[in-house]
């Protein structure tokens, strides 16, 4: 498999954290999206690892806590099941 091609490992990650985003506390700084797999899919404009746009990742550390949740919600809407 090739770095650039998320897996089962790393969508299974983003799902954990997925999960512990949604039990913090508003409010709170969230951990990234970011599985180190950063390779852009160019017909959705995704990044194929974190599911977020070019400008969600650029901006991640500039957004408040309540932005930062709003992406990981646009995050869970937009993942899929890997094919293996």
């Amino acid at each position: 498999m090739s770095t650039n091609t998320p897996g089962l490992a790393q969508h299974a990650l983003l799902r954990r954290r997925l999960y512990q985003v949604q039990g913090m506390p508003a409010g709170d700084i969230l951990p990234s999206p970011c599985v180190s797999v950063c390779s852009m899919d160019p017909d959705s404009g995704l990044c194929r690892g974190c599911f977020r746009t070019l400008e969600e990742i650029a901006d991640w550390a500039l957004q408040t806590p309540n932005s930062q949740r709003d992406i990981w919600r646009r995050v869970a809407q937009r993942m899929t099941p890997p094919t293996v």
